[in-house]
């Protein structure tokens, strides 16, 4: 460890992954001495982690700087792919998330706009503008209304007053009958609208390809589905409505001043040039200030979400103040851009104060000066309208900035509808027969893959034929490609020891050759036609919270009796007969109320119920060696283990197994 070698790597890059329970004393003696050698080796990778990616965890960051990068010459598969990526791009973890700039883009609009429903949006739009004409005739008329007591003759008369009374009435009532229908409709619209979206989301994010999750922070994900997703629910209904209302109501207060004289609007037009130009300014800023405030959240929620998981390695290494910092760090930039929102808002505010004070300022003005053309219910009709202009203007800008910075939520949601697709799930042209695979024979035919577009590959020339009914293990060190291989075959399981059954179950796809089930090119089947026909028992046993019956039916295909008799194959029918509640039990999120050797053999009856022709054990006894991504030796454990010059022998000798 003092010299910080090989096993000192392996320490620092592995330990971070354990839990640390029932430790007795002397343990926790030389756990301290071993944490004291270790300190120094994880304070430099945390100081190598802070130069990069702010979203890869310890883990990655060790490993990326260890790890050394093989060449492809000597092998068949060319990785074409490599010579097209940046020097910027290759061998990053994480993708810097990217920052739109400038106005929204049109598409962002019409975008919104197909998911609220252009039929639906007219209709709002008209019952707005039935709204506004509405107010303005119920102006007018109690304009007329008050003349009446300058006359002599109507001063007096009760009929008319009665009359105008009850069309004034029916004036009101139909604009607030117009009013609610557009607003109710409106919002309803909305949260039909913010359904449409987030089904379309979700619908791309959970058939998106694992190399989408290796590069993604899960933070800017849950922000996507969280903080944005919110505003999309919450704020695009008032955002609407604020311009709609305001909008109408620009144009009526303009034309009641218009009524006064057409001459003030000589005078106001500059005024509102002056508006405009502010306006312009502010949303330009805000805008763009809103999009920063965006992408400095997402890392917040991850760094917590990391915390949150890697509290025992945080404590254990003594990294906690390091951690802290970050967290300061990334609340400081978030913080740094609200407080820059509020501090454009203020601006913005003092000059359409100014700029409303001189619009009253005109319009009194100008019926001082007109006062002998004007009657006095018309002159406090366009006084009071011009009151109005200050608030109605001040609001209009305002709902003008909300409608940006809120159609930034809504660009940020829809950038998940843009990620892309594995691929197709049903290919009808090529669907296996029901009873595929009948034998379990399969055949990798000089396969090569990689994890991601951009890397180098992890499997190189792969050629293996596993006939059915066979029992064969993928061995190797940390790192030699068995995870690639399993990736090939099954799908990623989260323990890192799978690449041959992803290749398998094809959550990566292949560079070049073929991988055959019983003879059927698994490249050539759609995903749920594949994956469902295949099993594997990860690692890391995954459960969910729910009942016990649930997950290991989750699909509801089989009868209690078949249940049973895979929790009796799996060895645990006692214990589950001897819960309160027995298939009912609740099961906590990834199992927690479970022991690790009981959630491993809850997947094994999992595993055991669907009864597939082609299991996948994580971590089972090994006849094929890997060594940097290719096949370096096979044959059976007692033949390898014959051979004093074979690495599957030296593997177990280092291990003490021979």
């Amino acid at each position: 460890m003092a010299k910080s070698g090989e096993f000192a790597e392996f320490v620092a890059e592995y330990v971070v992954k354990q839990e640390y329970e029932d430790i007795d004393e002397k343990e926790m003696q030389i756990l301290a001495k071993l944490r004291q050698t270790v300190k120094p080796l994880i304070e430099k990778q945390l100081s190598v982690r802070s130069n990069d990616s702010e979203d890869t965890d310890i883990r990655q960051s060790i490993s990326r700087n260890v790890s050394t990068s093989e060449s492809n010459k000597d092998h068949k598969c060319i990785d074409k792919d490599q010579e097209e990526v940046s020097d910027e791009t290759k061998g990053k973890l994480i993708d810097k998330e990217v920052s739109a700039k400038g106005s929204i883009k049109s598409l962002v609009y019409k975008k919104y706009v197909e998911v609220f429903g252009p039929i639906s949006l007219a209709f709002i739009i008209i019952t707005f503008i039935m709204v506004n004409i509405a107010s303005a005739a119920s102006g007018l008329w109690l304009s007329e209304w008050s003349n009446d007591s300058m006359d002599s003759n109507t001063a007096n008369d009760t009929a008319l007053r009665y009359r105008r009374l009850w069309v004034y009435a029916a004036i009101g009532g139909a604009e607030a009958v117009a009013l609610i229908i557009a607003q109710i409709w409106l919002r309803l619209r909305c949260v039909r609208a913010g359904q449409v979206l987030h089904n379309q989301m979700m619908a791309r994010v959970v058939r998106a390809p694992m190399s989408y999750f290796d590069t993604t922070p899960m933070g800017r994900i849950l922000n996507r589905f969280s903080q944005e997703m919110g505003i999309v629910d919450g704020w695009v209904m008032h955002v609407l409505s604020g311009i709609l209302v305001n909008s109408f109501a620009l144009v009526l207060a303009l034309g009641m001043l218009s009524l006064e004289t057409p001459l003030v609007l000589l005078a106001i037009g500059p005024i509102i040039i002056v508006y405009i130009v502010c306006q312009r300014v502010f949303i330009a800023s805000s805008r763009q200030i809103k999009r920063l405030e965006s992408d400095t959240r997402s890392p917040i929620i991850s760094h917590l979400s990391e915390s949150f998981n890697g509290t025992a390695s945080i404590r254990a290494f003594g990294a906690d103040h390091w951690f802290v910092r970050q967290s300061y760090r990334r609340i400081d930039a978030n913080n740094q851009c609200w407080y820059l929102s509020f501090c454009a808002e203020q601006w913005m505010s003092v000059r359409l104060e100014f700029l409303g004070s001189l619009i009253v300022f005109v319009s009194v003005m100008a019926a001082v000066i007109f006062r002998d053309q004007l009657s006095p219910g018309l002159a406090a009709l366009a006084i009071n309208y011009s009151l109005n202009l200050t608030l109605i203007l001040s609001t209009f800008i305002r709902s003008v900035n909300d409608s940006e910075t809120t159609m930034i939520s809504i660009e940020k949601c829809l950038e998940l509808t843009q990620i892309p697709e594995e691929a197709e799930w049903y290919n009808e042209k090529t669907k296996p027969a029901t009873d595929w695979p009948t034998m379990g024979c399969i055949s990798f035919t000089d396969y090569c893959t990689k994890y991601r577009f951009g890397l180098d590959l992890v499997l190189k020339d792969i050629a293996i034929d596993m006939k059915g009914r066979q029992r064969v293990g993928i061995v190797g060190r940390t790192g030699a490609g068995k995870s690639s291989l399993a990736v090939a075959i099954v799908g990623r399981t989260g323990a890192g020891k799978s690449s041959l059954a992803l290749a398998l179950f094809r959550l990566i796809e292949p560079t070049a050759g073929t991988v055959t089930i019983d003879g059927v090119d698994c490249s050539t089947i759609g995903l749920q036609d594949l994956r469902s026909r295949l099993t594997i028992i990860p690692q890391d046993p995954a459960l969910f919270s729910g009942s016990l019956r649930y997950n290991l039916d989750p699909l509801v295909q089989y009868s209690d009796l078949e249940i049973w008799r895979a929790l009796e194959s799996a060895h645990l029918k006692t214990f589950v007969e001897s819960l309160e509640r027995g298939l009912n039990h609740d099961i906590a999120e990834n199992g927690e109320n479970l022991s690790a050797g009981q959630k491993q053999l809850v997947c094994l009856a999992r595993a055991l119920l669907r009864r597939t022709r082609v299991l996948v054990l994580d971590e089972a006894t090994a006849v094929i060696v890997l060594n940097n991504g290719s096949i370096a030796e096979s044959g059976t454990p007692e033949q390898l283990l014959a051979d004093n010059t074979s690495i599957f022998y030296s593997m177990a000798k280092q291990e003490k197994l021979v």
